[in-house]
């Protein structure tokens, strides 16, 4: 049986950190769920977060070195802010949900030993299908690690 690709191990990380993001935990934000992308869609749960594997790229920097090489590798993070808070205007949630987002992913930087750095990247606001409303936001987030130059599966 393969092994598993870093990124993929990064990816699993994301998503059960994503998961700690709640008010109990000193979050602004309870998210309900935290998924991989299954399929495109708007998702039915408020404050459903999504993460996406985006592209990857050599961190020329330092190939090959010792025989591994590193990459940066992007993730896009979809909060959707299907249902308004009370009081709070929307420009508010989106600026609380990147927030929450961020200092999360902070707490490990090294994605549970599996990279070397994450860099939360910016963020964009998304409507919803029918283009009129705000759904939520997107959240870049790049992640750099490494592996042997000769097997991407395997952590350097």
């Amino acid at each position: 049986m393969p092994s598993v690709p870093v990124s993929e191990l990064i990816a699993d990380n994301l998503v059960s950190t994503l998961g700690q993001i709640s008010v109990a935990g000193g979050y602004h934000n309870n998210v309900s769920a935290v998924v991989r992308r299954k399929q495109f869609g708007q998702p039915t749960a408020n404050k459903l977060v999504v993460v996406n594997l985006g592209d990857k790229e050599l961190n020329e920097a330092n190939n090959p070195l010792n025989g591994r090489i590193t990459w940066l590798q992007s993730y896009w993070i979809d909060f959707y802010l299907i249902e308004p808070e009370a009081g709070a205007d929307i420009d508010e949630q989106i600026n609380r949900a990147v927030a929450d987002v961020e200092t999360v992913l902070m707490v490990d930087p090294f994605r549970g030993g599996y990279a070397h750095d994450t860099f939360p990247s910016g963020a964009v606001i998304f409507p919803d299908e029918e283009g009129g409303q705000i759904a939520g936001v997107s959240i870049l987030v790049r992640v750099r690690y490494r592996t042997l130059l000769t097997d991407p599966n395997t952590q350097a």
